[in-house]
């Protein structure tokens, strides 16, 4: 099997963090297997400001989207837009380790996988590696509470695959990494796993998940794809957590605390 990689690369007004976008674009062309395609799908604003990235000007095919472009349509939109077999994405506040892409290749080449999830490290706070996520699981219910390695960086998929669940769902604005997991386990397609070095930002600012609104809507969004599928503890995890959002925004809290036993007993 012909493996070539695509990678494609979410910013949202990156600029702020220059320095993060930097050490990301330098992680994916320092790689022992260089990539044959690099696609930076940039919303925001304002363009992607390409003189800042002279060193990789030549090397990356750049596509500006509306600023309300959510990552799921930003991802999607890239995959639509590359020419090979293999996508791999990854934030811009992410790093892959020197052999990601070179392992990988070697690693679906010996075992046929189409869709691969990498373990995922940390850097703690004295600069020591620290295992973040290490996933394992194909059963549904194990995604419904907590993210137990699906995180969007360490996520490399043949194109085909990809399409089969027509990419990231993107009424999903949080979750939607491990909702493109979820989607491919209900279609019965096998997920591989493989240890590797990928390394995510815990210290991004501004965040979606320290932005309660949206946090509110994808959480909602995700609870209103997949309870079909959830146990009532599960709903009600999510449900206590859209409402601790909502307290965060709304002093209010006894009419949310009140709507949460009236939702509690419909979807009972």
């Amino acid at each position: 099997m012909i493996i070539n990689f695509s990678v494609i690369l979410n910013t949202f007004e990156r600029e702020t963090q220059l320095s993060d976008l930097k050490k990301c674009l330098k992680s994916i062309f320092d790689q022992s297997i260089k990539p044959k395609e690099v696609i930076v799908v940039h919303s925001g604003n304002k363009k992607f400001q390409s003189t800042k990235f002279q060193k990789y000007i030549n090397k990356i095919k750049i596509i500006n989207c509306p600023k309300k472009t959510n990552i799921s349509k930003a991802r999607n939109i890239g995959a639509n837009k590359s020419k090979n077999n293999f996508l791999a994405f990854i934030d811009d506040d992410d790093l892959w380790g020197k052999n990601y892409l070179k392992n990988s290749k070697i690693f679906i080449r010996k075992t046929g996988a189409l869709t691969v999830l990498s373990i995922v490290y940390v850097t703690s706070l004295d600069n020591k590696k620290v295992l973040f996520r290490k996933p394992k699981s194909l059963d549904l219910k194990d995604y419904f509470d907590i993210n137990i390695g699906a995180m969007g960086s360490n996520l490399i998929i043949k194109k085909k695959e990809f399409n089969l669940v027509r990419g990231f769902d993107t009424k999903l604005t949080v979750s939607e990494d491990k909702g493109i997991v979820m989607d491919l386990i209900l279609k019965k397609r096998k997920i591989y796993f493989q240890k590797n070095n990928v390394w995510y930002n815990l210290r991004t600012p501004n965040s979606v998940t320290k932005q309660p609104e949206k946090m509110i809507d994808g959480l909602t969004a995700f609870l209103k794809k997949y309870k079909r599928y959830m146990s009532f503890s599960n709903r009600l995890f999510i449900l206590k957590k859209i409402f601790s959002y909502k307290k965060k925004l709304n002093s209010f809290f006894y009419i949310h605390f009140l709507l949460f036993f009236i939702l509690n007993k419909v979807l009972n």
